[in-house]
């Protein structure tokens, strides 16, 4: 008898009880591994889909780096920078003072047409120092639309010798939706100016070479959401892979049971010239093909049911209530590659630990 007929002969020993029936018992551990890849690729897509929308309205929102006033920005190249500073003003609604951020930039076009362009809307093709730009909830709050003027308050320029507060009637010529945090009801965007970028002034930039350095991270409150998500998508993992474990749990049982039950033929086929290391590797090899290609069969079902929805609406009940878009799973992937290995990494321990337990217990050796 040939290795490979050794081989199948040795699978079909696995596969079936001593009466010849095929063990159904495996069938539990493999609908465990179905089920729980299923979550934890689900999980992937839908938390993977709202980060990526989260980070997309993030990064076109604000700049990733910037250097503070301290740096001397002649030793840069100026081009790459984009001038402002962070202030604050408000305006009256229906007699109420409303408090607003201003975001100051010097490049005002440059930021929206590069960043902030798919979640504005604007009637002009240049905007000028009279021009600002304000959020949905703010203009619907204020009853005010493309065109109409604002009258915006700076306190912090208040003149301490009159008490007056200075203002300027603004022209809304940009109303954005980023429908984030609280952006849309408190931010308003428009020019640095020689009156008001004197102090407090950064140099924003989102890309980074070898002439970089001793920048500092822009750790606004959106990125300190987006690690929050990471997060989150850590724990929702972590129930995904506890149903993989039970389902290795019950593969453990399986296997003592196996082994125990199989012993004395065991020792026969180690007869026949197989060691016990290649029984043990031949046990493992099919145990982890099993678990592998129910991994892959809950993969393609999460593209299967993300598809589905995309192209026929079917379980619209369960992403319809989802503020982001659904991404398909990528095959060639690091974190996809990473998931089916800590599954198969479970499915090592449940099938080497019951092969120490038998072989140190037993009486009989393989």
């Amino acid at each position: 008898m040939n290795l490979k007929s050794k081989i199948i002969y040795i699978i079909r020993f696995i596969a079936k009880t001593d009466n010849g029936r095929l063990r159904f018992s495996y069938i539990f551990p493999l609908l465990s591994s179905f089920i729980g890849s299923y979550i934890i690729f689900m999980i992937f897509s839908i938390m993977n889909g709202m980060g990526n929308e989260l980070e997309d309205r993030v990064n076109s929102f604000h700049y990733k780096y910037y250097y503070d006033q301290d740096i001397v920005i002649n030793d840069f190249r100026t081009n790459k920078f984009n001038k402002g500073k962070t202030g604050i003003s408000y305006t009256n609604i229906s007699d109420k003072e409303v408090l607003l951020k201003f975001f100051y930039l010097s490049d005002l076009n440059e930021y929206v047409n590069n960043k902030l362009n798919k979640y504005v809307i604007k009637n002009k093709n240049k905007l000028t120092e009279l021009d600002i730009i304000i959020g949905k909830d703010l203009a619907q709050s204020m009853q005010i639309d493309l065109g109409d003027s604002l009258e915006l308050f700076y306190p912090s320029e208040m003149n301490l010798s009159t008490m007056i507060i200075p203002s300027e009637l603004k022209v809304v010529s940009g109303i954005y939706n980023i429908d984030l945090l609280d952006y849309d009801k408190n931010v308003v965007m428009g020019f640095l100016n020689s009156s008001n970028s004197n102090t407090d002034i950064n140099y924003y930039f989102d890309e980074i070479d070898q002439y970089d350095n001793s920048y500092n991270k822009n750790l606004i409150i959106s990125n300190l959401v987006i690690n929050a998500l990471k997060l989150e998508k850590k724990l929702y993992y972590f129930f995904g892979f506890l149903v993989v474990v039970i389902s290795c749990f019950m593969l453990f049982q399986i296997n003592i049971q196996f082994l125990k039950e199989k012993m004395h033929q065991l020792s026969l086929i180690n007869s026949m010239g197989l060691n016990r290391f290649k029984i043990s590797l031949i046990i493992l090899i099919y145990n982890l093909s099993f678990i592998t290609i129910m991994s892959i069969v809950g993969l393609v079902f999460t593209n299967l049911t993300i598809y589905l929805y995309i192209e026929y609406n079917i379980f619209s009940f369960i992403y319809n209530s989802l503020p982001f878009n659904i991404v398909y799973i990528d095959f060639i992937n690091h974190e996809t590659f990473l998931i089916i290995l800590i599954i198969n990494f479970i499915t090592l321990l449940s099938t080497i630990i019951p092969i120490y337990i038998i072989n140190k217990s037993a009486y009989v050796k393989f």
